[in-house]
């Protein structure tokens, strides 16, 4: 079992061997905690703790490690908190990353108290990118409440800045995600009933 915390992922693990040490007693590492939320992030760790208890590290270092892990910068980082809202950084760029990115977030919101939302500011990143991941891309939202898509960062790639800015956001609306619009679109009024 795993919780989710807006400070990362608290755990326990149970290590049964192989072959003939499978006969034996699993070890057991409890309260782990990993600064980091997220399956993908707690996927990374057992790897860790893995090859850690094969090389001979104690279960008290492997915790001590776990807990002081900074992580990697722009990876599910929170840059700040202000009003109740937490604000975090993803690098992320390509729709499996983002997909496991969102459902981290969500999982927090849920342990947490189950009132916040998750938004979602997004900027592709590169137009052929895009092009070759579009139906990826416009699926790959369903943990977000709400989604901002930004003008697509184009690297190198001069000749493809002519595609049209408006098509990712296009392709999520297509999926059924909740309302969305391009970052810096501004929502036009109701129209008023005259009568």
């Amino acid at each position: 079992m795993c919780a989710w915390t807006p400070d990362g992922s608290r755990f326990d693990v149970v290590i049964q061997g192989q072959g003939m040490a499978a006969l034996g007693e699993p070890a057991r590492i409890e309260n782990l905690h990993l600064p980091m939320a997220g399956w993908h992030n707690v996927s990374n760790a057992l790897a860790a703790i893995a090859v850690a208890r094969e090389i001979g590290v104690d279960d008290d270092a492997i915790r001590t490690g776990l807990a002081g892990f900074g992580g990697v910068k722009r990876r599910f980082t929170t840059t700040g908190v202000a009003h109740g809202v937490r604000v975090i950084d993803d690098y992320g760029h390509h729709p499996v990353e983002i997909a496991a990115v969102l459902k981290a977030a969500r999982q927090v919101v849920q342990n947490a108290d189950n009132t916040g939302r998750v938004i979602a500011v997004v900027q592709p990143h590169r137009y052929t990118r895009l092009r070759d991941l579009m139906e990826d891309f416009s699926t790959c939202f369903s943990d977000a409440d709400s989604v901002l898509v930004a003008d697509v960062y184009p690297a190198a790639r001069a000749a493809d800045r002519r595609r049209r800015q408006a098509r990712p956001v296009e392709g999520v609306r297509r999926y059924g995600h909740r309302p969305r619009r391009r970052a810096g679109e501004r929502r036009r009024p109701a129209a008023r009933h005259q009568g």
